[in-house]
């Protein structure tokens, strides 16, 4: 029998080497380092009653979400800690983890040790979902695809906190990336220069996003624990269909387990506690929320919708304070989701982070989260509209191809859309396409030049055209 052994000693500390693990082992090849769906666990004598309380609420909140049971045999005689798995946690600085085999009556466990300590609920969950056998989300196999290591900026022998896990060792078991997971690290993780981040999110409207969570585990992360221990052949006989992101409780397979936001038996339901529900129109709507004058902290949700086949089209005008610098405000934001609500979406501090472009939906569903924290005041004022889901129908749009031409090419609907570079054709032939809806006036201007392009060594020079464009959307004459 394998057992979980916390023991605590107190400590103060705070470090960036505090390190957990997102993805999940591969169970394939590696199926002895999974535990049994029943996992006894004991505390040591040092252990606070508070603190039991917190971790024992911890453990019966995870099983809640999972197929696994936790019990405590502390008083519990003829219990062997020497056959457990032992997690430990002591007193050090900084905090770090440790992983080792012991043998114990010829047969090889393992043991982790935690150094520093556990004062809040996150840091148990932290500790919980690592030993279940969940790496972090920067070293998930799947991170390359969404992130950008910036090696040269980390601290000396800071490497093995980056090292990858290939598709041997770690699966994601067809779980999104997620940058709202608890076991998302900080973009500063182990920076060797301070104000150069070691984590740049591909898409830079989630940089703001990262480790930017609740203290407990995301959505996401008990999908992918749940997948990780095949909790859900538990439900292989339910009918049960959950929407919006959901999935089924492997405890009561006639219910799901819904994403932030979502409620009701299904996930079909929307949280009205605050917030609303808007419908959105073909014409711009405005919302506007101001919260300046609150001193007491706020969380709540606003459910954009649109008629089904139809998409729902965002333009961010103000998020107060307008503070240029955009510092870090993990208690206070407003986060668009856009789809695939199992996961989190764009989070915004304040107006230095909103995009020169409009955002469109996945699908005929938006939903907008508003937190504050005390005595910090936020407002938001954006636009909202749905649209043609072929967003190639998406009102008057200037097009550009630049080869490839079975397949659609760049396409701008304003000013805010210019890159800040020329765009070179694959050829020697580029189409451009002007489309015009009703009473919606454009106009583009742009100059091209005949550039030489050298393709390689010793190879014969080709032609191909540079464009610069210069577009705008206000002075077309109606017609």
């Amino acid at each position: 029998m394998r057992f979980l052994l916390p023991i605590l000693l107190a400590a103060s500390v705070t470090s960036p080497a505090t390190i957990t693990k997102r993805a999940a082992i591969n169970r394939d090849n590696f199926p002895e380092l999974l535990w049994s769906t029943n996992i006894p666990y004991r505390f040591s004598s040092d252990f606070a009653t508070e603190d039991r309380l917190i971790a024992g609420w911890v453990l019966e909140d995870m099983a809640s979400k999972t197929c696994l049971s936790f019990k405590d045999v502390t008083d519990e005689s003829g219990v062997n800690s020497n056959e457990s798995m032992i997690v430990s946690f002591v007193t050090a600085t900084p905090l770090i983890e440790e992983t080792e085999a012991v043998k114990s009556e010829g047969q090889t466990v393992g043991h982790m040790i935690i150094r520093g300590m556990i004062d809040k609920p996150g840091h148990y969950y932290d500790v919980m979902l690592h030993a279940l056998g969940m790496y972090h989300t920067h070293i998930g196999p799947d991170r390359d695809d969404y992130i950008t290591i910036i090696e040269e900026n980390i601290e000396p022998d800071g490497d093995k906190w980056f090292a990858k896990k290939n598709d041997f060792f770690a699966s994601t078991y067809g779980v999104p990336f997620d940058f709202s997971s608890l076991l998302m690290s900080d973009p500063d993780f182990a920076q060797k220069t301070r104000g150069i981040p070691t984590i740049l999110a591909k898409d830079p409207l989630y940089q703001p996003a990262m480790e930017l969570h609740f203290g407990m585990p995301s959505p996401s992360d008990y999908l992918l624990l749940n997948r990780l221990y095949r909790c859900f052949d538990r439900c292989a006989t339910s009918e049960v269909k959950c929407h919006n992101g959901g999935f089924p409780n492997p405890n009561n397979c006639t219910r799901c387990i819904c994403p932030r936001g979502f409620t009701g038996r299904f996930c079909n339901g929307m949280e009205y506690l605050c917030g609303a529900q808007e419908q959105s129109t073909t014409k711009w709507r405005r919302l506007s929320v101001d919260w300046s004058s609150i001193s007491e902290d706020r969380f709540c949700y606003w459910f954009l919708t649109a008629p089904p086949g139809r998409k729902i089209e965002i333009k961010l005008e103000n998020i107060v304070p307008e503070d240029p610098l955009c510092p870090f405000s993990p208690s206070t934001w407003l986060e668009v989701r856009l789809g695939n609500f199992v996961v989190g979406g764009y989070k915004f501090f304040c107006n230095g982070h909103i995009p020169n472009h409009t955002l469109i939906s996945e699908g005929n569903l938006t939903v907008l989260t508003l937190k504050k924290g005390f005595f910090e005041p936020i407002e938001f004022e954006l636009l909202f509209r749905n649209v043609e889901a072929n967003s190639g129908n998406i009102g008057s749009t200037f097009e550009v191809k630049l080869g490839n031409f079975a397949v659609g090419g760049y396409k701008f609907f304003c000013n805010g859309h210019i890159p800040n570079h020329i765009l070179i054709s694959e050829g020697n032939l580029t189409i451009l396409m002007l489309k015009k809806d009703y009473f919606e006036p454009i106009e583009f201007e742009l100059s091209e030049t005949l550039k030489r392009r050298h393709k390689n060594a010793g190879s014969t020079f080709g032609v191909s055209l540079a464009l610069v464009l210069f577009i705008t959307k206000e002075l077309w004459k109606q017609t």
